[in-house]
């Protein structure tokens, strides 16, 4: 978010959830943000403030979760990707958090972050290509093995 760059990321205290877990939640953060704009009106000075601590928050609880289960997990390597990858705070947040673990965070350049529907759209198309074909009456199996997709 180009506007949270020059905002104050403490300048609102917004919740992170679930510190004791490795699951994620973002519903009560929304749900802060929703009560906090529902409460008064920012200004325009303000927002920038307001963007950047709730893109803290999230960047936060994304990064130490991800460090406690490479913990956890005795994983010394941890990739970051996908479209969210592409914010800068995020990337800045995974590389310090990472060295200070003594975990190595790789993320790739940020034109390489793209959403992970382009990703499953080439294994549609190469899947498609091969000629696999499936009716109307499939359904999505989040977990399903891409096989012999070359």
């Amino acid at each position: 978010m180009m506007m949270a760059q020059g905002g104050d990321r403490a300048w609102w205290p917004f919740p992170r959830a679930m510190r004791d877990s490795l699951d994620f939640s973002f519903s009560g953060l929304k749900t802060s943000l929703v009560m906090a704009l529902k409460k008064r009106s920012f200004s325009e000075e303000e927002l920038p403030h307001l963007v950047a601590s709730y893109q803290e928050a999230i960047c936060e609880v994304l990064v130490e979760k991800t460090i406690q289960a490479a913990r956890r997990e005795g994983v010394d390597r941890v990739v970051v990707c996908g479209g969210v990858a592409s914010n800068s705070r995020l990337r800045q947040r995974f590389r310090e958090d990472g060295t200070e673990a003594g975990i190595e965070v790789l993320v790739p350049p940020p034109f390489l972050c793209t959403d992970n529907a382009a990703m499953v759209a080439v294994v549609g198309d190469r899947l498609f290509a091969s000629g696999k074909r499936h009716g109307l009456e499939l359904n999505a199996v989040s977990r399903w093995p891409v096989l012999d997709v070359a």
